[in-house]
């Protein structure tokens, strides 16, 4: 890996000052005549970004050529094929979109040294047609729940033009089968609501403009309040004559500067505890005035499902993970056809662990985007490392069973279970000005994972993770052992020493990193883990919050029964005796906390131990930055055992079997 002097990393990428990248492209041979179709410069620009004009060599004809962009106009849009046969290699696509994949794809074979074998014939169709990242960023530049510096996009309210870099931004995630992108984040902030006013969309041109050159459609999120702000009238009301005529001439206005906008994103606005909407409309009231405007020009409409944050800790029945199930379920099939539904994985907030929302698969009507988070909010905020594709993977694998025995959110996602492609899926980004792009330097392979995951939702994880090892630092086989056991099970290990069994929110209210272990508990977020003296957890059972009810009939009894239930998951459905043995793990509930907090920080430390033996093996700065980060999670690891597990044994009264240091 070579760190250039740019203000940002190559990441996964390779770079031109690079001399192994170098030699590795004249030993491919694959530059050395290159044949691309007439009005097909820009895979050319992209060519000559990459490798040293000395070794490439651009043919009129396929005669002589190593490498032969080929159009095949029977292929699907995304689809591309790459065939090697001897020292000949065809990429074949119907359009740009798939040379370019397939241009990167080449990059990843010589990086990886796979250029060598003889023969093969590579077959690329992307699992999904929507595969989103969503930016969280404000117009002052600043992220909400970003933890890798500021916005790339924007600046002081403005659009920042660090071309460039957005550039190379987009350059990341078309490798990686990025093809929807939000850039914004306007939940309803008053400032960010001016994105869609002439003088802004003007601005916005050039980046919308480098984004769809590399087949990255943008959607802007928008404030459900703008007639209001930005078109002075006295309501926002979606059902007002104004307010309609408003929107179609607002969304005419943003297609003629923006033609191949993706949509817009709303986050519903809430005018009471009770998840009441304004003007007492529903949800298919509220988002279908947008969503009409939307059609006339193919767009699509993000309506996310969002509720409140607003709960009586004092009523021990009304339970947060029933509100979205309980708010749109009833409304399926009756949303336009261009609307999509965006769906948080859990019903919660992006929690450590928590099951699969309910509402996935039981709407089978209504188009779906499920929504992962990889900023890292409550699972270490890119200060701890915790590496989420074997979380990912676990939700994609959840079966439902609301219909059949293979009823799967990956199933669901694929639309193989009601025979229905309106599906996506979109996550919360990771990025921001940092010179990795994330805060902590392995926090890449999140956004990289991803990618992958989500344009093939079959692949292999242990294989996708060392692939990014080589990719992003080298191929030595001692450092991709070691690196690869440091991340694997890095989330499993973070649930260990912060909040396992699916508890959650034991943290500092809006800092969501510091220990505070009744953090959350008297409060209205709506986390609570209810411990007193004699036991701990929700009962989410039928006969507590009826949270179960919501499921299939085979997973609700599972749920219900505290003998059935995915141990992972025990304390987020029942509140549990702190003497009780569980069935799995052979120990009480109580050594079972005290077991996991030692065994998670024992875990990080070892971790520190692997990272020291690559010492000399990896760039020097990579390693000082990996280490300095890897001391930090030790030391928070040491705050959460110490105050987790001493909170427990003063409220339980019960004595560690192995007699390990526990504060009375």
């Amino acid at each position: 890996m070579k760190i250039n002097n740019k203000k940002y990393s190559d990441c996964w990428l390779p770079n031109i000052e690079d001399n192994l990248w170098n030699k590795k492209v004249i030993k491919s041979n694959i530059f050395k005549n290159i044949y691309i179709p007439n009005n097909y410069s820009f895979i050319k620009k992209e060519i000559i970004f990459f490798i040293k004009k000395e070794n490439i060599n651009f043919n009129k004809h396929i005669k002589n050529s190593t490498l032969i962009f080929k159009i095949n106009i029977d292929m699907n849009n995304e689809e591309y094929y790459i065939k090697k046969n001897n020292k000949l290699i065809w990429i074949i696509s119907k359009n740009k979109n798939g040379f370019l994949y397939g241009l990167y794809h080449i990059f990843r074979i010589i990086k990886l040294n796979k250029y060598k074998k003889k023969n093969f014939i590579i077959k690329e169709i992307p699992s999904l047609k929507i595969r989103m990242i969503n930016h969280k960023d404000f117009l002052s530049g600043k992220i909400e729940k970003g933890h890798s510096g500021n916005s790339i996009f924007f600046f002081n309210n403005n659009i920042n033009f660090n071309i460039e870099r957005i550039r190379y931004y987009s350059r990341l995630l078309c490798s990686i089968g990025i093809n929807y992108i939000c850039i914004n984040n306007s939940d309803n902030n008053l400032l960010s609501t001016y994105l869609i006013n002439k003088n802004l969309l003007i601005q916005l041109i050039e980046i919308y403009n480098i984004f769809y050159e590399y087949n990255i459609k943008i959607f802007i999120s928008i404030n459900y309040k703008s007639p209001m702000i930005l078109g002075r009238l006295n309501t926002f009301d979606p059902l007002n004559k104004k307010v309609i005529i408003w929107w179609e001439k607002k969304i005419e206005q943003i297609y003629e500067y923006l033609p191949n906008l993706a949509g817009l994103i709303v986050s519903p606005c809430y005018k009471n505890k009770n998840n009441n909407l304004y003007y007492d409309r529903n949800h298919i009231e509220s988002s279908n005035t947008i969503a009409n405007a939307l059609n006339f020009f193919n767009g699509i409409l993000i309506w996310e499902c969002n509720i409140n944050n607003n709960y009586n800790w004092k009523i021990k029945n009304f339970d947060k993970a029933n509100c979205i199930f309980n708010n749109f379920n009833n409304l399926d099939g009756l949303f336009l056809n261009n609307v999509f539904l965006k769906i948080k994985f859990g019903p919660i907030d992006f929690q450590v662990r928590e099951p699969v929302s309910p509402i996935l698969g039981s709407m089978y009507k209504t188009s779906q985007i499920l929504e992962f988070q990889m900023n890292q909010e409550y699972t270490g905020q890119q200060i701890d490392l915790c590496w989420l594709p074997l979380k990912w993977k676990n939700i994609l694998y959840f079966n439902t069973y609301y219909k059949n025995k293979n009823s799967t959110i990956k199933n669901l996602i694929l639309g193989n279970i009601y025979k229905n492609n309106n599906y996506g899926i979109s996550c919360v980004s990771n990025i921001g000005d940092s010179f990795y792009w994330t805060n902590h330097f392995l926090s890449q392979s999140n956004i990289f994972c991803y990618g992958k995951i989500i344009w093939n939702l079959n692949i292999n994880l242990n294989n996708l993770l060392k692939e990014w090892i080589k990719l992003s630092i080298n191929n030595n086989k001692k450092v991709i052992k070691n690196i690869s056991k440091i991340m694997f099970n890095s989330w499993i290990t973070y649930e260990k020493y912060t909040s396992p069994l699916g508890l959650g929110g034991m943290v500092e209210p809006n800092n969501n990193y510091i220990p505070n272990v009744d953090g959350y508990e008297y409060n209205n977020f709506g986390i609570y883990h209810n411990a007193n003296r004699y036991s701990v957890g929700n009962n989410r059972t039928s006969n507590g919050t009826k949270f179960t009810e919501q499921y299939s009939i085979r997973n609700k009894i599972k749920f219900n029964d505290i003998n059935k239930c995915y141990e992972k998951l025990l304390l987020f459905f029942h509140n549990v005796s702190y003497k009780h043995k569980l069935k799995k793990s052979k120990v009480t509930l109580i050594q079972y906390i005290y077991n996991s907090h030692f065994n998670g920080k024992k875990e990080v430390k070892e971790w520190l131990y692997l990272w020291k033996k690559i010492k000399f093996l990896i760039n020097k700065k990579v390693y000082n930055d990996v280490y300095k980060k890897l001391i930090l999670q030790y030391k928070n690891s040491c705050r959460w055992c110490d105050i987790v597990n001493s909170y427990f044994y003063r409220k339980s009264g019960i004595k560690d079997i192995l007699n390990r240091k526990i504060y009375s």
